[in-house]
């Protein structure tokens, strides 16, 4: 029962903890922050139109496989199948060039975040007296800070 009450608590400490590890990423870095999460959704939707495109590509493919009688590269390149495969390479493109521009991005508002989060806790740390930092409820919450907030806010 004690166990799940000191749970409780944390979980309680660990929301408000989320939001502020959230609200300093884009004070600290918030062009970068905003650059990750649209190019995000870029590729959520340049993917999204790859499947559909992709889909196209297969039916105009077997239209062409099934209905002539011999391939001809030349007749090829005025198909739609062709178009789309050129539409395809494109996106491709496109998703590859988002993809490096994010994890740049991301390295960056990381590195930065990274070494202020760091500097603050080593900060708290130094403040507090030794009981304190021996509960087990503030090297959760140190874990928790360097563990989630840093990581996966960031990714």
């Amino acid at each position: 029962m004690k166990h799940e009450q000191t749970e409780d608590r944390v979980g309680k400490i660990k929301l408000p903890k989320l939001f502020k590890a959230i609200f300093m990423v884009y004070s600290w870095s918030p062009i970068e922050a905003a650059i990750k999460d649209v190019t995000f959704i870029l590729i959520t939707v340049i993917e999204m139109a790859s499947i559909g495109i992709g889909g196209r590509f297969i039916d105009e493919t077997v239209k062409i496989l099934t209905n002539w009688n011999q391939f001809d590269l030349q007749s090829f390149f005025q198909t739609e199948s062709f178009r789309l495969l050129l539409l395809l390479t494109g996106l491709q493109v496109a998703l590859i060039i988002v993809n490096n521009i994010k994890s740049y991005v991301i390295e960056v508002v990381y590195n930065k975040f990274y070494r202020v989060i760091q500097y603050k806790i080593t900060d708290k740390v130094s403040d507090v007296n030794l009981q304190e930092v021996e509960q087990n409820d503030f090297q959760q919450l140190v874990a928790f800070v360097q563990n989630y907030s840093v990581d996966n806010i960031i990714w």
